[in-house]
């Protein structure tokens, strides 16, 4: 795949350059393509017996060249060339839509799937879903500021025909997705992660550790994910592992609410395990998210989370 040139003329492709045999060829545009200048993008659409070929070109930063960075097929819309646009059709286009259709290698006015590279997107009624193994994301005019830097607003849906989105999200440098929530589900998710430490470890947690889990559970880890983690520790193993049943029980009733066991308590968690209704990990979550430990752990944990700080990105960080 070789580098090229692009000669533009009043935002206009006018001849290619290819690097060939050791030295610069000259080409120009063949009947069917088209060239679509974006910044320093350049989109070569091509159609021919109804197929669509689209290659996006980016400028080499410090150079005149443009390397090849995605490379894509479709079936065409009966032979229209979709990145073009006569008069009539510019002036019938709000700017708002046109800075929206040159941010996408694809005509956001014609419905369909289009690939780009490895990313597949659906256009439905003008609007375009990137679809992730976990939904379909669609970008918004919103931007979240947080520690000095701005990111952008994205909703994402479990199919690209529904209405309201199923959550809101940024989408960080490495491509992930990390969960906005809202104030109220931010402060319950940390304070059932705080309690998590005091059960499991018998303590509160350290900051850094703390952070670290917090920034997971925005990102896609499952709480459950999170218990199962720390019952693999050395600190619960040294504690616990070597228990049965019982032995389990009694040690976590006087751990994690400080009393013995009740005999109908005891008798009830016992049943659950022994008929493995319920795991160790699922049966320590119980605890740790029981009413009486909410109320033994409330100061604890209400003073951890005052002097940790806030971790999550919640809803109040967006502006339009």
């Amino acid at each position: 795949m070789s580098d090229k040139k692009f000669e533009i003329v009043n935002g206009l492709v006018v001849r290619i350059f290819e690097f060939e045999h050791g030295q610069w060829q000259q080409e120009y545009p063949e009947p069917g393509e088209s060239y679509h200048v974006s910044g320093d993008r350049i989109i070569k659409t091509e159609n021919e017996h109804g197929q669509q070929e689209i290659e996006v070109y980016l400028k080499t930063p410090g150079s005149d060249t443009y390397y090849q960075t995605h490379e894509s097929s479709s079936q065409g819309h009966d032979g229209l060339d979709l990145d073009h646009r006569d008069d009539h059709d510019h002036q019938e286009t709000s700017d708002g839509d046109d800075n929206e259709h040159e941010s996408y290698p694809f005509d956001t006015r014609v419905d369909g799937v289009y690939t780009v590279g490895d990313d597949e997107y659906h256009v439905i009624n003008g609007q375009v879903f990137e679809r992730e193994t976990d939904g379909y994301y669609q970008t918004t005019d919103q931007q979240l500021e947080h520690e000095g830097q701005s990111h952008t607003i994205e909703h994402r849906y479990s199919s690209p025909d529904e209405e309201t989105p199923q959550g809101i999200n940024i989408r960080q440098e490495d491509g992930s997705h990390r969960e906005v929530e809202s104030p109220e589900h931010a402060l319950a998710e940390d304070q059932s992660l705080a309690r998590l430490y005091k059960a499991v470890f018998d303590r509160m947690p350290d900051t850094d550790g703390f952070q670290y889990w917090s920034e997971r559970l925005d990102t896609g880890v499952n709480f459950d994910d999170v218990v199962e983690n720390f019952l693999v520790s050395p600190e619960f193993i040294n504690t616990y592992s070597e228990l049965d049943n019982s032995q389990f029980l009694d040690t976590l009733y006087n751990n994690v609410l400080n009393r013995d066991a009740d005999s109908e308590g005891h008798q009830y968690w016992s049943g659950q395990l022994e008929s493995n209704t319920l795991s160790r990990a699922q049966i320590v979550q119980n605890f740790s998210e029981s009413s009486e430990f909410k109320d033994l752990s409330a100061a604890d944990v209400g003073h951890f989370i005052e002097t940790a700080g806030q971790s999550s990105l919640t809803t109040d960080m967006i502006v339009s």
